[in-house]
């Protein structure tokens, strides 16, 4: 989830932005208002986290392709390039959080409980319970996903030397197989028998589809018309399928249609690249993606600190004033770290010098 320094993909930086702000609000939507599904707002922010974190499983399947085709990359630099871009700021956001909840976290606050074991095994990217029992969470919760992200990237790492040239589809297949082989009580069973693993293949797939077409000469647009026609459809789609999910008819292709929906918002913004790319006005979106991955993280650390506060949950009255100030601290915390921390290079200065950045 971490910015992807070498590719232009401007759609994509806007998808990333919205993406995390969905995931954002949704937790808001969670701990205020006990995820209220009375209005259809609030249908589409209980909807909108998984629906975030889908969209960032596709996007970085598709970075990665992208990245690596065509371009002389060792294995163990391409892992510590993720490494570098993931990890540091993961861990100091997992510390910021940890103290901050030590210090003002409340006790009916289950999802901010920890101790020091679990900090290990989270810095690690281990699955394990969480401390409340309340399912396969870190201490930082939202780092459940970058257990999938490390994963996947550390099998690409492991193809990448022991299938050469076929590394992609050597991932694919095995990344389809494991949720189907892989014993739902076995360890790391959260990551390795999920069918999320699924995102991360179609991002993969939706690269390899767009470099054949552009080998092909197919892959330009035909009409702004069509392409406008298809962001408006996939518009529609998407908000009708969150803001009335799950309707009885649909509960058995419920995941299909998921992964549908999250495919089709970043096969969207590929194809409207150019529109997208060569508009200012919409530079704030891309600066906003660039610090997505910073905003994924630091979001408990706000609404840890907004909790401590009791005119949070004073009345409804109050309520617009509170969630102005958790996008604000949100939105300043983010750029904040995004600069002074996700930004630099802790571990992998030596090889930005001397070759391309992923």
């Amino acid at each position: 989830m971490s910015r992807q320094g070498a590719m232009s993909f401007a759609g994509l930086q806007m998808l990333r932005a919205f993406a995390a702000w969905l995931v954002v609000l949704h937790h808001y939507h969670q701990l205020i208002h006990g995820f209220d599904k009375s209005t259809l707002v609030g249908r589409l922010l209980v909807e909108a986290g998984p629906y975030g974190v889908d969209v960032f499983f596709v996007i970085s399947g598709f970075i990665m392709h992208s990245s690596l085709t065509g371009r002389e990359q060792r294995p163990a630099d391409f892992l510590m390039r993720r490494v570098d871009r993931i990890v540091p700021a993961y861990w100091l956001a997992t510390v910021v959080f940890a103290v901050c909840v030590a210090v003002l976290g409340r006790a009916e606050d289950r999802w901010t409980q920890w101790d020091a074991q679990r900090l290990i095994l989270s810095a690690l990217f281990i699955p394990h319970k969480h401390l409340s029992s309340m399912g396969q969470y870190p201490v930082l919760t939202v780092g459940w996903s970058l257990n999938f992200e490390m994963f996947f990237y550390t099998f690409l790492t492991l193809m990448l030397v022991l299938a050469g040239r076929f590394w992609m589809w050597a991932v694919a297949l095995l990344l389809v197989a494991l949720p189907w082989i892989w014993p739902v009580n076995a360890p790391w069973a959260a990551v390795l028998a999920s069918p999320l693993l699924l995102f991360f293949v179609a991002g993969l797939l939706i690269s390899r589809c767009l470099q054949w077409m552009q080998a092909r000469g197919t892959a330009g647009s035909p009409s702004w018309r069509l392409e406008l026609l298809f962001a408006v459809l996939v518009s529609i789609w998407t908000f009708a399928y969150l803001g009335f999910k799950p309707l009885p008819l649909l509960w058995r292709f419920d995941f299909p249609l998921r992964l549908l929906t999250a495919v089709a918002a970043v096969v969207m913004v590929i194809r409207c690249e150019g529109w997208l790319a060569g508009r200012p006005s919409l530079g704030w979106l891309v600066r906003l993606g660039d610090a997505s991955y910073s905003t994924y993280l630091v979001h408990p650390i706000v609404l840890v600190l907004m909790l401590a506060l009791p005119w949070v949950v004073v009345g409804p009255d109050l309520q617009p004033l509170a969630l102005l100030a958790y996008v604000a601290g949100t939105l300043g915390l983010s750029l904040v770290f995004h600069r002074y921390v996700e930004s630099r290079r802790w571990f992998t200065r030596s090889l930005t010098a001397r070759g391309a950045n992923v």
